[in-house]
């Protein structure tokens, strides 16, 4: 299981006791950096309209995802990420810039997948 460090500055705000608890919870969890790629992978996301212009995190985690090569992206994100309709144009972008898609899906489908 990774982090990138987009999900630490989200855990990071909001109420501080909140906050602080979300941070411990992550704690010791590997972070994953954006780098060139990743900044380069995120502008085509939101240039090709794959992902919404205002939802700028929304695509650093799927360039995140994509550009480390992780297998999947756990999300209970269904509006611009775990979408039948945006997956489709994201994994147009991500494999035409080279990367493999990573498979999106929200905690309980990963976890009914693993059970099954």
């Amino acid at each position: 299981m990774y982090i990138s460090d987009m999900v630490i500055q989200e855990c990071g705000r909001g109420d501080a006791n909140c906050a602080q608890k979300r941070l411990q919870v992550i704690s010791g969890i590997p972070a994953l950096s954006v780098d060139q790629d990743v900044e380069k992978l995120t502008l085509e996301l939101l240039n090709k309209k794959a992902v919404p212009q205002n939802s700028l995190e929304d695509a650093v985690h799927i360039a995140v995802a994509s550009v480390s090569e992780i297998d999947f992206i756990v999300t209970w994100n269904f509006k611009h990420i775990n979408n039948p309709f945006m997956k489709q144009q994201i994994r147009n972008v991500v494999e035409g810039m080279g990367y493999t898609m990573p498979e999106i899906c929200s905690p309980e489908e990963l976890l009914e997948a693993e059970n099954g």
